[in-house]
């Protein structure tokens, strides 16, 4: 006869396969990203060799300016007070081939702080834009260089996380179409 599967033994059995993946969880971090004295900074060998690995043979770089500020967008006859990358809606189109490098300046016009998240592209963490989690927020009048390698053909789109900026036209599209 089986034994009866109450809700006790349903908690610890759970708890118990938690325990056991959280066990190799932490045993994989600490043998990948971390080295026993310190963890993988931006600025470390380990990124340095992901990012030259991305990079392909006779890649260019491309580099563009994003300034979000106020603005004054026509949607049909409607003047509405926004705010934009640019005067006339979407961000400009920002075009780089598969294994670029891609450096763009974010000069910050905004009343407050920002940041541009890349999204859908697998580029390095502290490149990600998000404030508080991988980056420092952008001040308001503050600049920052985002710089990464744009590993992967395909269309992805450029927003800030930053409250609800996105709902403000904060938003371009990156292009890397394939080499």
């Amino acid at each position: 006869m089986s034994p009866t599967l109450t809700r006790r033994r349903l908690l610890a059995g759970i708890a118990g396969t938690v325990g056991i993946a959280g066990t190799a969880g932490v045993a994989a971090w600490a043998g990948g990203v971390f080295d026993g004295t310190r963890l993988v900074g931006p600025t470390s060998d380990v990124v340095a060799r992901a990012e030259a690995a991305r990079r392909r043979a006779g890649a260019g770089t491309v580099t563009a300016m994003l300034n979000p500020r106020p603005v004054t967008l026509d949607l049909g006859g409607q003047q509405v007070q926004t705010w934009g990358y640019a005067e006339s809606g979407p961000g400009s189109l920002i075009r780089a081939r598969a294994g670029d490098l891609l450096r763009v300046e974010v000069i910050n016009g905004l009343p407050g702080t920002t940041s541009v998240h890349w999204h859908g592209v697998a580029l390095r963490n502290d490149m990600d834009g998000v404030p508080g989690v991988t980056q420092d927020p952008i001040a308001a009048g503050g600049r920052h260089t985002y710089e990464f390698t744009a590993p992967d053909p395909g269309t992805y789109f450029y927003h800030p996380h930053s409250g609800v900026q996105l709902d403000r036209a904060l938003y371009g599209v990156l292009v890397p179409p394939r080499v």
